[in-house]
């Protein structure tokens, strides 16, 4: 519902303008409504979100005037910064997990690209074609235990060929010489 709660919005504030263009001519009481009725809607809206608009507030203040990242994800499971960089010494790492933000910005990696587009390849040729071409810039392909289930590499390993793998305490990391 989150996701499509502003295409929702638009249509509910579009209808509520074209209703008001629909009621110039009608009786008084219904033009009050219709020009009201988009106040309304921010006032109940705002009512529901308030606490949660406050909360996130106060924690974007705190954390900018520290001047920090925003502390890491619940759901990353641990980063273990040292043992990526035991076995990727250089800075090519390409993380396979929904939350690879956590773990570029822990262990200060450069992420390949703007966007990474695990969930924004719906063709799996398309994302096979991707890392095939990172295992070929000598990119580490970090994979991580604790959300392996979730984000299934072994759907596409069998589609990269001659990889070599290392596997960590946390990770499977794999690589091509």
């Amino acid at each position: 519902m989150l996701n499509i709660s502003a295409p929702l919005l638009f249509s509910v504030f579009l209808g509520m303008d074209l209703a008001i263009l629909a009621w110039q001519a009608g009786p008084v009481w219904v033009r009050w409504c219709v020009h009201a009725a988009p106040w309304l809607t921010l006032a109940i809206v705002g009512f529901f979100y308030s606490g949660r608009i406050v909360e996130k507030i106060h924690t974007q203040f705190a954390w900018a005037t520290r001047r920090q990242a925003l502390p890491e994800h619940d759901q990353t499971g641990p980063i273990v910064c040292e043992e990526i960089a035991a076995v990727a010494r250089e800075s090519r790492v390409f993380v396979y997990d929904l939350a690879d933000y956590w773990f570029y910005e822990q262990c200060g990696y450069v992420p390949p690209g703007y966007v990474q587009p695990l969930l924004l390849q719906p063709l799996r040729a398309n994302l096979v074609e991707q890392l095939d071409q990172l295992l070929n810039a000598r990119y580490k392909i970090i994979v991580p235990k604790a959300h392996a289930d979730e984000f299934d590499f072994s759907d596409v390993e069998s589609s990269l060929t001659g990889m070599e793998q290392t596997e960590t305490a946390h990770y499977v990391i794999y690589y091509r010489k």
